[in-house]
């Protein structure tokens, strides 16, 4: 078999591999139960929260590279590619988590100073969703509706920290958690010093993410100069002929691989690491919610 056979017939079934793929999403689930997916690839998809609507798009821009070069390298580097790209380059989760621990702060104060005014720590919660500021109004207003099914604080307000999926709202859940069982006087004090701290850490991630907006300046004109020098190629097919060949799609393997790697050390460079979650929602052989780190010492 001549090299260009073999990789017609490796384009060919990468192409009705991405034609199935698509027939399939197309048609729904199979009747049947769906085996679970292995945990590796479950906890990747979570992480990177890979939608069905972001794989077929993976899937259509493969195959749409694939028809346009008949390179399966190319291919196979524009599915992950199309997916990744639009997220390292986007400001997005930087403004929302900024956005999320100012409404966790005036939150936190309100309810200090409602609090103060002498009322019951569930009262004050129920009440608290109506004027919840919109980052938060969804994860405080469904902590209102399980106090107001009389359901355990303690559980209500795990599943407030779940919600809220942050470190800072895991502190304070803790602070709410040890006042819903000591019943002690001041949770005031401890909430309304929180909320300093919250304040001094938004302070702190304005200005982190000022001076790494240079890290997501060179990231954008890294991916446009890729994006132009993609377009010369398909262009100047006599230039790009070799890529063509066995050899050529493995050279191309190979930068794609560096050109990744180089973007996603840009994209750890831009983005502001900090403290993991400690009140995560666990659940015993009994199904029940696993006890608190200080409960277990």
């Amino acid at each position: 078999m001549t090299p260009a056979a073999l990789l017609g017939a490796v384009a060919g079934a990468t192409t009705a591999a991405g034609i199935g793929c698509l027939v399939s999403y197309a048609a729904g689930p199979p009747p049947g139960p769906v085996p679970a997916p292995p945990a590796r690839w479950r906890v990747l998809a979570a992480r990177w929260k890979i939608t069905p609507r972001h794989a077929v798009a993976a899937a259509v821009a493969g195959i749409a590279v694939l028809a346009v070069t008949g390179w399966p390298a190319a291919a196979l580097a524009a599915m992950p590619a199309v997916i990744a790209v639009p997220r390292i380059l986007s400001r997005r989760p930087a403004r929302a988590r900024i956005a999320r621990l100012e409404a966790l702060e005036a939150w936190t104060r309100r309810l200090a100073d409602v609090l103060a005014a002498s009322r019951g720590l569930e009262d004050a919660l129920t009440h608290s969703a109506a004027t919840a500021p919109p980052p938060i109004a969804g994860p405080v207003g469904e902590l209102a509706a399980s106090l107001r099914r009389r359901e355990d604080t303690a559980t209500a307000l795990r599943g407030f920290a779940d919600a809220v999926d942050d470190p800072v709202g895991d502190l304070i859940a803790t602070a709410l958690i040890l006042a819903a069982d000591r019943r002690g006087p001041g949770l005031h004090a401890v909430l309304t010093e929180l909320a300093g701290d919250v304040a001094k850490d938004v302070a702190a991630r304005r200005e982190t993410e000022a001076e790494r907006a240079a890290y997501r300046t060179a990231l954008a004109w890294i991916v446009a100069f890729l994006a132009g020098y993609t377009a010369y190629l398909i262009a100047d097919r006599s230039y790009s002929a070799p890529f063509g060949t066995p050899a050529g799609q493995v050279v191309l393997a190979v930068v794609a691989g560096c050109y990744a790697g180089g973007l996603y050390w840009l994209h750890k460079l831009s983005i502001t690491g900090g403290p993991s979650r400690f009140l995560r929602t666990e659940t015993s052989g009994q199904g029940q919610p696993a006890a608190p780190p200080e409960a277990r010492r």
